[in-house]
């Protein structure tokens, strides 16, 4: 969704930033009422049914960055904690698998072997982020800088 929202806010962000504020009141609004409206349909929110509504929140968040909404998602603590959830999505499994039989093993309560199993995710990921995936993304990012022209664009020629 977040992709989708991209380019539409890029090439729309001056309109956007009026309706910002409606954007991310209706988004919330939706969600309470997803939540505390009894409904046949908040049975599927795990395949992607707040997906759209998330999309119109951030999007708000996104046109307005001087609300002070987003100025706490923009605090840098957040900030890396979203630059590392590819990763906490990626580890989550098999750090599962090798930390839940070690929680088995020291007789931990079901919520601390979540919330151990939770952190040991947490920290590994920004980890994970901070030592190989951002290293990685800039040695390619200039690696493909020296490598590949810049494309020029649609409707300009090059020069030549």
């Amino acid at each position: 969704v977040g992709m989708a929202l991209g380019l539409p806010f890029e090439q729309r962000k001056e309109v956007l930033r009026a309706y910002a504020s409606p954007m991310i009141v209706l988004s919330l609004a939706l969600f309470l009422a997803m939540l505390l409206i009894p409904n046949p349909l908040v049975e599927y929110h795990h395949n992607g049914l707040f997906a759209p509504i998330f999309g119109l929140f951030i999007l708000g968040l996104s046109a307005a960055p001087q609300l002070c909404l987003s100025r706490v998602f923009s605090w840098p603590p957040f900030v890396l904690l979203g630059d590392a959830s590819y990763a906490l999505y990626i580890l989550q499994q098999p750090i599962s698998l090798a930390w839940m039989p070690v929680a088995h093993k020291l007789a931990l309560s079901r919520d601390a072997a979540f919330w151990s199993f939770y952190s040991i995710l947490v920290l590994i990921s920004v980890a994970s982020f901070k030592w190989i995936e951002g290293p990685a993304r800039r040695r390619i990012r200039g690696h493909l800088r020296t490598r590949v022209p810049p494309i020029a664009p649609v409707g300009m020629t090059p020069a030549a």
